[in-house]
């Protein structure tokens, strides 16, 4: 352990993409050299779940919140890498959190605060992806970000769920599982006065389809069960291969987030391209349950592995809300169910500029 007088310091910034709050580390854990995104996240949440705990629970943050560890990529072709961390476990890949994960990296300096637009590289545990970031007048105006084609694995599923009944349901990949729910079968609305509904009904979901969930993931292997339901409702055509509609993204246990997510929306405009209800290069306006927005730019079908895709930006503006140090005292009482992560504490290996 390399942290001082025992004390581990985190320097941090949280980040509102949507509505939510994206907690980034950028230093103060230095992963192995050599180790890939993938292998980074397989090994936190294998060996040190307790990280997650500590970014997103009390006493520094509280489980809606996200995280993401940001590192210096060992791709070659990748500025910088990040693992993604939520009450829900550690999805490969995320829209809002890689938002964040970019604006973060601009606020502290390790990218360039350019006017105009800058595309970088960077590595989640999904693999390469690609950013690109506009900045007017000396800030953010917005982030458009490439994770990878999102494509459905099934499109009639039938779960019996527990209070609900049969609950019919799309499965679809989108950095995650997804379970594609239409809110208006469960008498469920898309407003804030439903939470309490989705939170209830999402867990419920999910618990059903876990119980004889067998598929094999055809990158990853035999993975965990689907932790996301997504929530829509109607959407209706605004333009020239311009859509809009509502819906909202539940994260296990009991997350109902206040963005539409980035792979939420990327995952309904596969579905919504399956069942030919939208072109391959038409616009999603998706609107959350909290009003927030996020646009989706299909790219064009593709094939990925086994299954149609299709390829999407999701764009988003971010807003930095603090830049912040976490004292991590293991001396503390309150600290004890962290105990383990002085395995990895350091003084940090992404020192600000």
């Amino acid at each position: 352990m390399r942290a001082r007088n025992g004390v581990w310091n985190l320097d941090i910034a949280d980040v509102d993409v949507g509505g939510d709050v994206h907690r980034i580390v950028l230093s103060g854990i230095k992963p192995q050299p050599g180790m890939s995104a993938l292998a980074i996240r397989n090994r936190l949440a294998e060996s040190y779940p307790e990280l997650s705990n500590l970014l997103i629970s009390y006493p520094y943050g509280h489980a809606d919140m996200c995280a993401d560890l940001v590192f210096k990529s060992a791709h070659p072709e990748a500025d910088y890498g990040y693992v993604i961390m939520e009450s829900m476990g550690y999805p490969y890949y995320s829209g809002s959190n890689t938002v964040a994960t970019v604006a973060a990296l601009l606020e502290y300096g390790f990218i360039p605060m350019q006017e105009g637009e800058t595309e970088i590289r960077l590595e989640p545990p999904s693999g390469l992806i690609s950013a690109r970031y506009t900045i007017q007048d000396g800030r953010i105006d917005h982030v458009v970000v490439n994770g990878g084609a999102a494509y459905v694995i099934s499109r009639e599923c039938r779960a019996d769920v527990p209070g609900f009944g049969p609950v019919d349901y799309a499965l679809v990949w989108s950095g995650a599982y997804f379970l594609m729910v239409d809110a208006g079968s469960l008498n469920i609305p898309l407003t804030s006065g439903g939470v309490p509904a989705m939170r209830k009904a999402g867990r419920a979901i999910c618990d059903a389809v876990a119980r004889d969930f067998s598929y094999e993931h055809q990158q990853f292997g035999r993975i965990e069960a689907p932790k996301f339901v997504h929530f829509m409702g109607a959407f209706e055509r605004t333009g020239d291969k311009r859509y809009e509609g509502r819906g909202a993204t539940y994260g296990y246990p009991d997350t109902v987030f206040y963005c539409p997510t980035g792979t939420g929306t990327s995952a309904r405009m596969a579905l919504m391209h399956a069942a030919g209800q939208f072109e391959e290069d038409a616009v999603f306006e998706n609107v959350s349950a909290m009003d927030n927005r996020f646009t989706g730019q299909a790219l064009g079908a593709e094939r990925a592995g086994r299954y149609e895709a299709l390829a999407t930006d999701i764009k988003a503006r971010p807003f930095v809300l603090s830049t912040t140090r976490l004292h991590v005292d293991f001396s503390n009482p309150l600290m004890q169910a962290f105990m383990p992560l002085r395995e990895i504490a350091t003084e940090g290996d992404l020192p600000l500029p």
